[in-house]
């Protein structure tokens, strides 16, 4: 019993030192970031770009990889902040390093046109083909037409 006792505490006090403080409560962090996530895509569909931007930073400071592609697109869009193809291309990179297809196809993308990165169609093809076998299908269109036109591949 006395174990039973000693374990609850230490899941309680580990539990504890995973616990934010957020303006909506006390959150553990990925569910923090998966609410901002959330959040971002609403204020971004409502063309509230600030606060989509703070959301989509706070998701990607969380470690939601879909976050951090958001913010590369409003940075290759230049919704809510000023174009900036580099800063895309970064976050689009730390995307599609922690898995996010998306992040992979876009940053080909960026390759392939040199656009914030220096023009590469090997890089582009083969974050193209991450992303297909990823099983994001833009990937794969995207890679398909490298393959058609015969750059990088």
């Amino acid at each position: 019993m006395k174990k039973v006792v000693v374990l609850l505490v230490c899941v309680v006090i580990v539990l504890v030192g995973y616990v934010v403080l957020d303006k909506s409560g006390i959150e553990l962090p990925i569910f923090g970031a998966n609410k901002a996530y959330k959040q971002g895509i609403t204020f971004y569909d409502n063309k509230d770009y600030d606060k989509a931007f703070e959301s989509f930073k706070k998701a990607c400071d969380g470690g939601k990889m879909s976050g951090c592609y958001n913010l590369g697109v409003m940075y290759t869009k230049g919704n809510g902040v000023e174009k900036d193809f580099s800063k895309a291309a970064e976050l689009l990179k730390k995307a599609c390093d922690g898995e996010d297809m998306l992040g992979c196809s876009n940053l080909g993308s960026m390759y392939a046109d040199g656009k914030g990165v220096e023009k590469d169609f090997s890089k582009a093809a083969e974050l193209f083909k991450k992303a297909c076998n990823g099983g994001e299908m833009l990937g794969c269109r995207n890679l398909g037409i490298m393959y058609d036109n015969g750059n990088g591949v």
